[in-house]
C-alpha cells in the first residue's frame, strides 16, 4: 500500500441512503496496514526484554503464523480467542489472525478458569490461541496451543500475502469484552470502518497520515497497558502505520523497571491510568532518571 492510498481529502459517501463525510482514499480493511510495515524493514518495532523484532522479522512472523492458522483448518470469519499477557507473541498472534481472516476476540489475560469458560460460551470460538500461563486456566477440553512465533519463516515485506483484502469495511474486525462491573463482560463487536475510523481521526489530529511521516526518525512508545484494550490496540495500529517502536516492560507494571526503559529506550510517548501515573512519580528513582525524552502522556482510566 502506497501511501497516496490514504491521505486527508474528504468527500461525501452514500451509505443506506445517508450521507457521511469520509476520506476519499483509505483502508478498507485493518489487515490492509500491515503493507505499511514494508518501508520500516530493520527498524526495531517491538522491544520486550533481550528480545528485538524488526518490522520485517514481525512481517515475516504473521505471515508465518497466517498460514499455520490457515493450515488448522481455521476459515476466514471464524472466531480465535486470544488469551495471553503482553508479549511479541501476542502482538504477531493479533495480526496474524487478521491477516488470516479470522477474527481475534480479545480475552483477558487476568481472566479465572470459570470467567474464560463464560467467554468461550458468549462466542464460540473454533480455537484459542493462548500462552502457557494462561492455558493452564483453559477448561478441559477446550483447544488451545499454537502461541510461538517463527521470525525467519513466512515472507518479506514486499510479498504478495496468501489473501488478497477483500471483503466489506463493515465486517466484523476485532471482539473485544467490556470490563463485567455490572455483571459479566459482554462482547463487544468492532467493525473494520469502526476501527479504522479512530485511527484516521489520530493520524489526523497528529499530522501522521503516511504522506506526512518523515521516515528519517521514529518515535518509541511505551506499552504499559493491557493489549486486549481497545485503547492499546490502537496504538499498535497507529504504530505499522507511522513506524514507530513498541516497548514491552518484562512483566507486571513496576515504576522502577518503567523508568528505567524510559531513560535506556529515549521513550517520547507512554499511555496509562492514573494509579500508573502516581506510582511512578511517588519512586525514589524519579529524580535520578533522565526522563527529557518523554513528550506525551496519555491517561484515561
Amino acid at each position: 500500500m502506497h501511501s497516496d492510498t490514504w491521505g486527508d481529502q474528504v468527500a461525501v459517501e452514500v451509505v443506506g441512503g445517508i450521507p457521511y463525510r469520509m476520506y476519499t482514499a483509505r483502508p478498507r480493511r485493518v489487515d490492509a496496514l500491515l503493507d505499511f510495515m514494508g518501508p520500516w524493514g530493520d527498524r526495531p518495532h517491538i522491544v520486550q526484554g533481550d528480545q528485538v523484532l524488526s518490522f520485517a522479522q514481525a512481517y515475516r512472523a504473521v505471515v508465518a503464523k497466517s498460514r499455520a492458522i490457515r493450515n488448522s483448518g481455521i476459515q476466514p470469519g471464524a472466531h480465535v480467542l486470544l488469551l495471553g499477557w503482553n508479549s511479541p507473541e501476542w502482538i504477531v498472534n493479533f495480526w496474524a489472525c487478521l491477516h488470516a481472516r479470522a477474527v481475534p476476540v480479545l480475552a483477558n489475560a487476568w481472566w479465572s478458569e470459570a470467567e474464560i469458560a463464560n467467554a468461550l460460551a458468549l462466542v464460540q470460538p473454533v480455537f484459542t490461541l493462548a500462552d502457557g500461563r494462561c492455558g493452564a486456566r483453559m477448561p478441559a477440553g477446550a483447544a488451545w496451543g499454537l502461541w510461538s512465533i517463527d521470525t525467519e519463516g513466512g515472507a518479506g515485506p514486499d510479498a504478495v500475502p496468501d489473501i488478497q483484502t477483500q471483503g466489506h469495511e463493515n465486517d466484523t474486525a476485532v471482539v473485544i469484552f467490556t470490563s463485567g462491573t455490572s455483571g459479566q463482560p459482554k462482547a463487544v463487536v468492532l467493525s473494520h470502518r469502526a476501527m479504522l475510523a479512530r485511527l484516521q481521526m489520530t493520524l489526523h489530529v497528529t499530522r501522521k497520515f503516511p504522506h506526512q511521516v518523515d521516515r528519517s526518525s521514529h518515535e518509541h512508545n511505551l506499552v504499559t497497558g493491557p493489549l486486549f484494550h481497545v485503547g492499546t490496540m490502537q496504538g499498535l495500529l497507529r504504530a505499522v502505520v507511522v513506524g514507530d517502536t513498541l516497548i514491552l516492560p518484562r512483566g507486571r507494571f513496576d515504576p522502577g523497571e518503567v523508568l528505567e526503559l524510559m531513560e535506556r529506550h529515549r521513550v517520547k510517548r507512554w499511555t496509562a491510568v492514573p494509579t500508573m501515573v502516581s506510582r511512578l512519580l511517588d519512586h525514589p528513582d524519579l529524580q535520578r532518571r533522565d526522563l527529557a525524552s518523554l513528550k506525551s502522556i496519555s491517561i484515561g482510566g
